[in-house]
Order: C-alpha cells, then sequence, then structure tokens
C-alpha cells in the first residue's frame, strides 16, 4: 500500500480510517451502514 504522512489535525487518541472510507461516507449521508455488496 501507500504510505502517507500526518503532519497536522489529529492527535494521539483519536481514531482515523484508514481503510473502508467510502463506506463511512454512505454511512455518515443516510445514518445506515450499507448491505454487504459483493458476492464471494
Amino acid at each position: 500500500g501507500e504510505s502517507v504522512q500526518i503532519l497536522s489535525g489529529i492527535k494521539a487518541g483519536d481514531r482515523v480510517v484508514t481503510q473502508g472510507a467510502y463506506q463511512v461516507k454512505l454511512a455518515s449521508a443516510t445514518n445506515a451502514i450499507p448491505a454487504h455488496s459483493h458476492e464471494h
């Protein structure tokens, strides 16, 4: 994966989303977690 250095804006103990940001964005817009949508 890609590495990113965060220089400001968060502090020790903050929660940071590193995967699934699209689902988090959808959930914040609808107040619901989207259903599992792909097949295995």
